[in-house]
């Protein structure tokens, strides 16, 4: 099973909380986890998984690959593999 994971935006669905900085995938929560964090730790809990996909930003790149290697070394996750859009897309709004 493969997991992908829609992960971009502009931030301004959860504003003020969310904005370009950060932008909603890198909102630290209460527990000191990142949302995009927590979401690699929920889809790893699933047997089956072998393959996380993520749909980000290419500006977002190296960020998503920052917040998975801060809890891939604590925990056993699937390989993140990443496919970068270079621009965002309006994915979530009704068309």
């Amino acid at each position: 099973m493969q997991i992908v994971i829609l992960s971009g935006g502009s931030g301004s669905r959860l504003w003020p909380a969310s904005n370009t900085q950060p932008p909603k995938p890198f909102i630290r929560m209460e527990d000191g986890l990142t949302l995009i964090q927590k979401t690699f730790i929920r889809v790893s809990n699933i047997k089956q998984v072998q393959n996380i996909i993520v749909i980000t930003n290419y500006m977002y790149a190296e960020r998503v690959k920052g917040e998975y290697a801060k809890i891939s070394n604590s925990k056993s996750l699937p390989k993140l593999h990443l496919i970068l859009e270079p621009m965002g897309k309006d994915t979530a709004l009704p068309q």
